[in-house]
């Protein structure tokens, strides 16, 4: 069963003027045509939160790595100005080690354009996949959702007040080891 995560959205998120331009089940690939079919809009910031549905067609994380360079290539073209979050993709049942997100987080440590903040330790406790609404461990439980949005809603305040200051991102990753909530 799906939960209703709007509240969870409207508490970490609400105050930010914020979308979400997403169709669940979309891969990397599909989202660079949805870039292109996107209504009008001027984003401060871009959350791209996607891979994870790609090992569902057995692509590797090189694949998926190489669609979210396109995606960030085809996004900087749109809105040159707007600062990239990524969130890599989350373990799941197929991927419980996380090894598509690591290699991800890994590609794009080094872009100065790119913040990467990382919510895959959500997700595993005593080396088994926890936080999930199902055994098939595909989407977070309202409750992963919260801490989700806890861990993000910040990051967002804080790269929407440095585009709302003109500031260049700077590169970085946001591990849990910086967090202390």
């Amino acid at each position: 069963m799906r939960h209703d995560h709007r509240a969870v959205f409207q508490r970490h998120y609400g105050d930010l003027n914020a979308a979400i331009a997403a169709i669940p089940g979309n891969t990397s690939a599909n989202t660079l045509w949805l870039l292109d079919h996107l209504p009008k809009m001027s984003p401060k910031v871009i959350v791209l939160q996607i891979g994870a549905n790609d090992q569902r067609c057995r692509w590797g994380p090189e694949i998926t790595a190489q669609n979210i360079r396109a995606i960030i290539s085809r996004a900087k073209q749109k809105w040159p100005m707007a600062r990239i979050v990524l969130v890599p993709p989350l373990p799941r049942g197929s991927d419980p080690g996380a090894e598509r997100g690591e290699y991800v987080s890994q590609q794009f440590a080094a872009r100065p354009d790119v913040r990467i903040v990382w919510l895959g330790d959500l997700f595993v406790s005593g080396g088994k996949l926890v936080g999930f609404d199902s055994s098939a461990n595909l989407h977070p439980t309202a409750a992963s959702q919260d801490r989700m949005g806890a861990r993000l809603g910040p990051v967002l305040h804080d790269e929407l007040g440095a585009a709302n200051q003109g500031g260049r991102g700077r590169g970085r990753i946001d591990r849990r080891e910086e967090h202390t909530h």
